[in-house]
């Protein structure tokens, strides 16, 4: 039979025992916000486009970006570590030994800077720890590794006056693969514990210190995913995941004994889509406090002062550039005066352009632009420099806009539809947003290429103050892209989303691996779908780009390509991949012709690790495989990693947990299990997970509890 129980926290039991670990140091009190801009409006430098760094540079990536920031005036800064992201450290390196390296030493030593915001990940978290259930052995070693980090930043006299603050990374990001399953959210809840109890283990261990160090937690939503205030009770817990509108803001940060809390303000910076005249201000007064509120049920003593704006930015493609400049000189000015919402820190994202990725594109967001091998201040970075300075910065006028009601066209058919040999006809708003008369250009970003025109092909290129038409350059794949116009004084408009045709050319619609559980590692067997490949003589593509924007460009042997077909071909990856980089993969049919680039992630091979339930699949009814089973009926749970023997499988549904009991439909392997559903599951969905022997928990799969049938025959028993 089966026994049913309810949720019980395992984060309890380590927050009982937190204090005693910690010393009995509780907290160093905060200072109150800075009062002036320079100290209160810092800037975030992580994963910029290096497209500018200098061939021969004497100084290293993490301190040449951070020089821009000085530049402006800021002495407030938020940084990455370890420094991979840089070039100048690893993952695995533990963070005093990273805080101690000459690049991170030098940017804390500067004297330009005052207050380091620090988005820390130990040698313990290459790969989430808490993601499979968080362990007292996993506590004390992220613990542990947070109080040396703030031994040596305490420890060290050359930092006498300096400030940091060590932070997590939007923590709804973080949990979204996992945001429906209790278990994790409370092993989450215990991990951001840990790291504010290694900031109390170092404070107390330094009690004379001339450095601060502070604890945060950074969430990034206060609206769940379904668009309702986070916390919200689900109306229909049994046909929902009643952890459907659970934020880190409602669970998480109530919870944990951190100094500050930094909210990544993505969603409350869209409040310009209700119109150009909405208020910042108003947004964030209205969004903070209802933030606040909920934290305070459990820690009253929190105030304003408390708060940190963890990242804002305003998309320069999205809007253009002229726009971002005006929005940017208001932003400044939406946490102060009496009826502003008072944030100690609001850290912008970020100083140079993203660097481009294999996905969307739409990388405009730095105070400096890197892209199109352009290097140049915008008008936001111009805002903000005369701003911190304490000057006055007049509305921003002029500069190129598209006229959105036409959009970009194919300029023979006047329709927003491209073939890969079309030309372009793009049409400016009006005449106080003109193009240049001359010397204007169009820019396309497609992943990480990036084309300009007339530069990468002139033909057929003409232009004039409200109209451009331009060819299409060589090289552009079927496929998303954006195009936006930069005039002649170097300042772009807001881009436009295209999509390319290609009625002839192959496509990819998924890359799966062949243990389907979307783990893709060197020498992976994966199989790629899609159609219009060639039934022989199909070229694989592969390419990468390292954090420092080196790219790596792989064709697939043709001793590894296992299977080819006009939907699918089976290939196995190149062993020479370099890991934890997207990765996009394509196909040129046997007449050459490329497909679109579809992005998957590579990392290490885990050879152990938690189990994994497989993405398509993972549950069906033993009878006839559909993931729609009645209660009583006999499942089979496929993946990976499962414990030969000793695996426990846990249902859950609305407020109900089951741990199913090892009858005669019962067994086990390491890539699957069978087994009986409770009697008593009621119509709607169930959620399945695995613990293995070990303890470690697979993620969550569903299946579907369909209504009007009795309970499945008992078991046969053999």
């Amino acid at each position: 039979m089966l026994k049913s129980m309810r949720y019980r926290s395992f984060a309890l039991s380590l927050f009982f025992i937190a204090p005693i670990l910690a010393g009995g140091v509780n907290a160093q009190p905060i200072p109150a916000p800075p009062t002036e801009r320079a100290d209160r409006f810092g800037v975030y430098n992580w994963g910029v486009d290096y497209d500018a760094y200098p061939a021969n540079a004497t100084i290293d990536r993490l301190n040449w970006a951070a020089d821009k920031v000085a530049e402006l005036g800021s002495r407030t800064i938020r940084v990455a570590m370890p420094g991979d992201i840089y070039g100048v450290g690893r993952m695995a390196e533990d963070l005093a030994m990273a805080a101690a390296s000459p690049a991170y030493d030098k940017l804390f030593t500067d004297p330009r800077f005052k207050t380091y915001l620090l988005t820390c990940v130990s040698s313990t978290e290459v790969i989430s720890p808490w993601s499979d259930g968080y362990k007292q052995s996993e506590y004390n070693a992220v613990r542990d590794e947070i109080a040396r980090l703030g031994d040596h930043l305490l420890g060290n006299p050359k930092f006498a006056d300096k400030t940091f603050i060590v932070l997590n990374w939007e923590g709804d990001g973080g949990m979204f693969p996992y945001n429906t399953k209790q278990t994790i959210w409370d092993a989450y809840t215990a991990w951001i514990q840990s790291r504010a109890d290694g900031v109390k283990l170092a404070r107390g261990r330094n009690p004379n210190s001339r450095a601060r160090l502070f604890s945060g937690f950074e969430f990034n939503l206060v609206k769940s995913l379904k668009g309702l205030p986070c916390g919200t009770p689900v109306d229909d817990p049994i046909r929902k995941s009643p952890l459907e509108n659970r934020c880190a803001l409602d669970y998480v940060a109530p919870r944990v004994d951190v100094d500050y809390y930094s909210y990544s303000s993505w969603q409350t910076m869209d409040v310009k889509f209700q119109g150009p005249d909405a208020s910042y201000k108003n947004a964030f007064k209205t969004d903070l406090t209802f933030a606040m509120n909920l934290i305070r049920q459990r820690r009253p003593e929190i105030t304003e002062a408390n708060f940190i704006i963890g990242e804002w930015g305003i998309h320069r493609t999205r809007w253009g550039e002229t726009t971002v400049g005006n929005f940017f000189n208001e932003m400044l000015d939406a946490f102060d005066g009496p009826d502003a919402f008072k944030v100690s820190y609001a850290i912008f994202w970020q100083i140079i352009d993203n660097s481009p990725y294999f996905g969307s594109g739409e990388d405009g967001f730095g105070l400096f632009r890197s892209r199109n091998g352009v290097f140049s201040i915008t008008r936001a970075g111009e805002t903000f420099k005369r701003r911190l300075a304490g000057q006055s910065v007049e509305r921003w006028t002029g500069g190129p806009s598209i006229n959105r009601a036409i959009g970009v066209v194919d300029a023979a058919t006047g329709a927003p539809e491209f073939h890969l040999d079309s030309q372009l006809r793009i049409d400016a708003l009006g005449t106080e947003t003109p193009f240049s008369a001359n010397s204007n250009h169009v820019s396309i970003e497609q992943g990480i290429h990036q084309f300009m025109m007339p530069r990468d092909n002139a033909a057929a290129f003409s232009e004039s103050e409200t109209r451009i038409t331009a060819s299409l350059p060589p090289g552009l794949r079927p496929g998303q892209a954006f195009i936006y116009v930069t005039d002649g004084n170097g300042v772009e408009s807001q881009s436009q989303g295209v999509n390319f045709i290609c009625d002839n050319c192959p496509f990819v619609s998924n890359v799966i691996d062949e243990k389907q559980i979307n783990e893709f590692f060197p020498g992976v067997v994966a199989t790629i779908s899609g159609g219009r490949f060639s039934e022989s003589g199909n070229t694989i593509i592969i390419e990468q780009q390292s954090e420092q924007r080196a790219r790596y460009r792989f064709v697939v042997p043709t001793a590894n390509i296992l299977q080819e077909s006009p939907s699918q071909i089976r290939i196995r990856l190149p062993q020479d991949l370099i890991i934890s980089r997207y990765t996009a993969v394509s196909v040129a049919d046997a007449n050459r012709r490329e497909s679109n680039q579809f992005a998957i992630g590579v990392y290490e091979e885990r050879v152990s690790g938690p189990p994994v339930i497989r993405v398509s699949g993972g549950v069906v009814s033993r009878d006839n495989g559909s993931s729609s089973s009645p209660p009583g009926g006999v499942v089979t749970i496929s993946g990976a990693r499962f414990s030969a023997g000793g695996n426990t499988v846990i249902i859950e549904q609305g407020g109900e947990r089951y741990v199913v009991a090892k009858d005669a439909n019962w067994s086990e392997s390491p890539a699957q299990i069978n087994l009986t559903l409770p009697a008593s599951l009621k119509p709607g969905r169930a959620q399945i997970y695995v613990i293995d022997a070990q303890g470690r928990e697979s993620r969550i799969a569903e299946i579907t509890i369909p209504r009007g049938l009795q309970p499945a025959r008992p078991p046969i028993r053999r």
